[in-house]
């Protein structure tokens, strides 16, 4: 057995599809039946860290050569369930419980949330609730994003424009250090940051003593 190793997982994500084109073929037309092509808005790429030992040069099966990440089950060296290596497999060891990220990127560098999934919502910080494509937040309650936009980039500035039922009672905040630093903003105004880093964007919004108030998309363009 070998030193102990680390190494990464990597998961790519296309996420906040839009459908840009519907092609009726006439042969299909008949059955009431369509195509719809789509392409990803946002593009997510996230790691986990994987510490453990390495056998060298063996093929394990069965329980010992299966571990479990997210949902999925890997079994080494199998010709259905994932080849991961050619003779070296992690015993021993252990994967980080939460992904890290490395990259989250936007076509023309503009974020849509139009509330079809949690993907991008942070449910340890947000307080209110998800429900047929609207969030809705009661008094007090907060809207906070996972980190929106990061690529390895300083962002100077970005503008938020959030669609309601009552905006005059929400407070508005963004982030350009990956949530460290909160600055205050405006709906549907660039906003310049005071503190920058590679860390990435992230957005908040509060409900300010109002009764409840109901999101339906919030955008966010970047610069």
């Amino acid at each position: 057995m070998s030193d102990t190793t680390t190494g990464l997982i990597i998961q790519g994500e296309h996420l906040n599809r839009q459908f840009v084109e519907r092609l009726d073929l006439l042969s299909l037309r008949r059955m009431n039946t369509h195509f719809i092509k789509t392409i990803p808005e946002t593009v997510r790429l996230r790691t986990k860290e994987v510490i453990g030992k390495l056998i060298v040069g063996h093929s394990i099966y069965g329980e010992v050569g299966k571990f479990r990440i997210g949902q999925s089950n890997f079994i080494l060296d199998h010709p259905i369930y994932g080849l991961l290596s050619s003779g070296n497999y992690l015993v021993d060891g252990n994967i980080e419980d939460e992904y890290e990220i490395e990259r989250v990127i936007n076509q023309n560098n503009t974020f849509n949330e139009r509330f079809l999934h949690t993907d991008f919502i942070d449910a340890d910080e947000s307080t209110g609730s998800l429900s047929s494509k609207t969030y809705s937040l009661d008094d007090g309650e907060i809207l906070q994003s996972e980190i929106i936009q990061k690529d390895e980039e300083v962002y100077t500035k970005a503008k938020i424009t959030i669609t309601s039922d009552d905006l005059t009672n929400l407070n508005i905040y963004i982030s350009a250090d990956g949530g460290t630093t909160w600055e205050e903003t405006s709906n549907e105004t660039f906003h310049t940051f005071s503190t920058t880093t590679e860390d990435g964007i992230k957005y908040k919004i509060e409900n300010s003593e109002s009764s409840t108030i109901d999101i339906t998309k919030v955008k966010i363009e970047i610069i």
